[in-house]
């Protein structure tokens, strides 16, 4: 099935649900209206690609990398993150409810109006991130640096204490 991921640059309505897919470089490919729902990701390169549309709902993302994609309303939620990068990333209207996420980057990202409600947290950078109307309300964070980000601008309940 990984070759119908990289094939081609543009991809419009693939439905391709609960498949493994490893150690494939599909970069600056461009993934409109699909659905890749209950699926893993071990070590796939997303790099520099557009991700619009996209439902990845209840997924597994091992030692991906997303740096300077653009992402823009999809679906992530119930999705686990380990050691994936975001850096650079537009991620606009995009749901991470209820994720896990464990030793990722999305530094130098905007994240305006993207949902991280309920999501799990831990080792997680914002780095000098736009959190312009970004949920992180009933988020579980711990070790999350949001240092040099607008997170005043940014939703997080009224369990927020200040920066972390």
């Amino acid at each position: 099935m990984s070759d119908r991921l990289t094939a081609g640059r543009e991809h419009e309505g693939l439905s391709l649900v609960g498949l493994e897919f490893r150690r494939i470089d599909i970069r600056q490919r461009i993934f409109t209206n699909g659905i890749f729902s209950d699926s893993i990701f071990d070590h796939v390169t997303f790099a520099g690609g557009k991700i619009h549309l996209c439902y990845f709902e209840f997924c597994r993302f091992i030692g991906c990398d997303f740096s300077d994609t653009d992402i823009l309303f999809s679906s992530f939620a119930g999705t686990s993150f380990d050691d994936c990068t975001f850096n650079g990333s537009d991620i606009l209207h995009t749901n991470f409810n209820a994720t896990t996420a464990y030793d990722c980057r999305f530094d130098d990202c905007d994240l305006y109006y993207s949902r991280f409600i309920g999501a799990t947290l831990h080792d997680v950078t914002f780095l000098d991130c736009n959190l312009k109307k970004a949920s992180f309300a009933k988020s579980n964070r711990s070790s999350v640096s949001f240092k040099y980000s607008n997170y005043e601008e940014a939703d997080f309940g009224r369990e927020w204490r200040g920066h972390n």
